[in-house]
């Protein structure tokens, strides 16, 4: 299920050339699909999550693509800094109104991580606290750099680029845990850089055919 969420850039070309009349291009149109394409191969989604529940991540996928799609189309005069503290205000009164739901409500919850969603309030030790406020630092820096790519660049050039997600998840994996990869995970990040560099150019000669408009010269 976990393939579904990382739909959000196929989503963007999508709504942003049906809703918006945006050309994105052969090329990046390849980039995105070749990234998929090794997302899959890394994750390797099974039919034992099929259902209803397999439609959870395709739904944050599109709701994602539209924040994305949002941000350069309606935020382009408002700063970085002004979205990034809305984002995570937001996430903390929702937060807090759903920790303080369920710790009222007190529902029947799994051992483990199966029970994560439903856990109400618990108090972190001191070393949970630490891990969670280097979390916490961590989102701000990636979270404002991302509302930054996405304020400067095109929804659909931008989002391609989340695939190199799983390539560093696999770095830090490997560095703190010792975590090797497959033969099949190498191949799915090899394509996944594969398409950064594909969106890469496309960026660069997007970039010389404007530069080119701008001094009256045909691309």
């Amino acid at each position: 299920m976990a393939a579904g969420l990382f739909t959000a850039p196929i989503f963007v070309l999508l709504i942003s050339t049906l809703a918006f009349g945006t050309r994105p291009g052969w090329r990046r149109v390849g980039a995105v699909a070749l990234g998929f394409a090794g997302v899959v191969m890394v994750l390797r989604p099974g039919a034992e999550g099929a259902g209803l529940v397999s439609l959870m991540p395709l739904a944050a996928a599109v709701l994602y693509a539209l924040s994305g799609i949002a941000t350069r189309r309606l935020c382009g005069q408002e700063s970085t800094a002004t979205l990034l503290a809305g984002f995570f205000v937001a996430m903390v009164v929702w937060g807090a109104l759903g920790s303080g739901l369920l710790t009222l409500l007190d529902p029947a919850v799994p051992e483990g991580r199966a029970g994560f969603l439903l856990r109400g309030w618990v108090a972190p030790d001191g070393w949970l606290l630490l891990s969670i406020t280097g979390l916490a630092l961590g989102a701000v820096i990636g979270v404002g750099l991302l509302t930054r790519g996405y304020l400067l660049a095109d929804a659909s050039l931008v989002s391609g680029f989340e695939y190199s997600m799983l390539v560093f998840a696999a770095f830090w994996g490997w560095l703190l845990w010792g975590q090797t990869l497959a033969a099949l995970d190498a191949a799915g990040i090899a394509l996944i850089l594969a398409s950064g560099a594909l969106l890469t150019l496309s960026a660069r000669r997007m970039e010389r055919r404007e530069a080119a408009g701008a001094a009256g010269v045909a691309p």
